[in-house]
């Protein structure tokens, strides 16, 4: 008899607000199933003994006490539910009824996070660094790059007694002695990429979800094997991995793929067998049911995993890594890098990401080989992998005073009669004023410089010549301000330097 395998798909009730971005993964402790959905919402909980075509969800927003209404990851045991938002680490006694929100003020490295895992008391959050609390939550300590970290963007952690494994952007970073320390494994121990989104364990056997495949090793994480599209995966990028004996579920950008051997082969899983999206971001089972996070809402199979009725084969679904990086070249790894499918529109992070220096805003996005800026909160189309740079609007407007003197020509200190020429690195001064005392109301990115009037002097002065005012171009053209006139509001070569060219005529 040939079994068909049907997932009943969930979504957010109608009137919820929300459109699903991305779902996490489900845990079922005991008899009850805990479901999370990252959704514009907030977090949407179900508790039922099996699935069901018409379950329905209750969803908790910042209302009930989440850091924020963007949540990318959860964890439950028994009534404590903890859920990994956009601000912060979200911790509910009571089942999910209220939460007290933790945050950077009480150890975390940061208030995004994407994955949280619990043993006991000791609490994982996955975020930019891995915080961990060993008193449920009342205190973390951060770990990073320092402590061995493959990245300090870590996207999902598992534990198991003291052994630690943390999915970051530079590798499977695995610690034996409760994450004082960790050891980094990479393409070089057989992963299939370096970027990881997911990790989980049994005993020695560990799987690894990466941007190239499912890795699997069975010697703890010492070397890996990686599974592909030649395998039988739907998309080589994999975002969530779960296993129960030889059964090995893998959430990839091209559906849910499954295997019965231990991860020799799989069979794959699309829209025609009932999930929500082909993008499947995360995968739990238990027992006959399995659950898929999808893009489009949370696919439930209740049909004990029988693979005799596969969706066809489609074209699979790439995608490009968007990186975002400060002006010295630094990456900011608390946003970066982003995966976004590739040809689809991609909104750029707005002006008070963390992707700036102290005191400063977002003024827009650069990239290389363009010669304007996109709007912070800018909509893009990606079509391949794309590096963008921090256009900043610092605190400090630098004014810069150039005394426009060839390097050929003499130029003596002001208002000396015998002094040797300037040499000509020393022809400009630079002065610092602060853009709050200078900014045109309404228009920040506009300096006024209405109460600062046009010197009387140049640093140096060319023989034969007097200073008849300031130009902000060299030769000229631009419109002259005379000696002693405010400044008219100019903007200069950048948005925090603004300089001007003395302008010169016959003593």
């Amino acid at each position: 008899m040939v079994t068909t395998r049907t997932f009943f798909f969930h979504t957010p009730r109608r009137g919820s607000a929300g459109v699903v971005d991305r779902l996490t993964a489900l845990r079922r402790v005991g008899g009850a199933a805990i479901v999370a959905a990252l959704v514009m919402a907030g977090m949407s909980t179900l508790t039922a003994p099996a699935a069901r075509a018409d379950t329905t969800f209750t969803n908790k927003t910042t209302a009930n006490g989440l850091g924020n209404n963007v949540v990318y990851g959860v964890y439950a045991v028994g009534s404590t539910v903890y859920a990994a938002t956009d601000g912060g680490l979200s911790i509910s006694t009571d089942g999910g009824t209220s939460f007290t929100n933790k945050t950077t003020a009480d150890g975390l490295g940061n208030d995004s996070l994407y994955g949280v895992y619990a043993v006991g008391s000791t609490i994982y959050a996955a975020g930019r660094g891995l915080s961990i609390s060993t008193n449920g939550g009342a205190s973390f300590t951060n770990y990073t790059t320092s402590n061995s970290l493959g990245s300090n963007a870590v996207n999902g952690v598992y534990a198991v007694g003291s052994t630690i494994y943390a999915a970051t952007a530079g590798g499977l970073s695995i610690s034996t002695n409760g994450g004082t320390s960790f050891t980094n494994k990479t393409t070089l121990n057989g992963l299939g990429d370096t970027s990881l989104y997911g990790v989980y364990a049994v005993g020695s056997t560990v799987y690894a979800a990466t941007a190239g495949g499912l890795s699997i090793s069975i010697n703890g994480g010492s070397t890996f094997t990686n599974k592909t599209t030649a395998n039988g995966l739907g998309n080589n990028w994999c975002y969530g991995v779960y296993a129960i004996g030889s059964t090995v579920y893998a959430a990839t950008l091209g559906g849910l793929s499954i295997s019965t051997d231990g991860g020799s082969t799989f069979t794959n899983y699309r829209t025609a067998s009932g999930l929500g999206s082909s993008y499947v971001f995360g995968v739990f089972a238990s027992g006959s049911t399995v659950y898929a996070a999808t893009y489009g809402g949370v696919s439930i199979s209740a049909d004990g995993g029988s693979q005799n009725n596969p969706s066809p084969d489609v074209p699979v679904v790439t995608t490009s890594p968007v990186t975002f990086r400060l002006p010295d070249g630094r990456e900011c790894t608390s946003i970066s890098p982003q995966f976004v499918i590739t040809n689809s529109n991609y909104q750029l992070p707005g002006e008070q990401a963390n992707c700036r220096t102290p005191g400063s805003v977002i003024a827009g996005w650069s990239i290389p080989g363009q010669d304007w800026a996109f709007g912070p909160s800018g909509i893009v189309n990606v079509t391949a992998a794309q590096t963008f740079t921090a256009v900043l609007r610092e605190p400090v407007v630098r004014i810069v005073l150039d005394a426009n003197v060839a390097a050929s020509d003499a130029c003596t200190v002001s208002g000396a009669t015998s002094a040797a020429s300037v040499s000509v690195d020393q022809r400009a001064v630079t002065l610092f004023l602060q853009r709050k005392d200078m900014t045109t109301p309404g228009r920040p990115d506009q300096p006024a410089l209405a109460s600062f009037p046009a010197p009387a002097i140049a640093v140096c002065t060319p023989p034969g010549y007097r200073l008849v005012g300031w130009s902000a171009s060299g030769d000229g053209k631009a419109t002259r301000t005379d000696v002693g006139r405010p400044f008219e509001p100019v903007i200069g070569d950048s948005m925090n330097t603004i300089r001007f060219f003395a302008v010169w005529s016959a003593a």
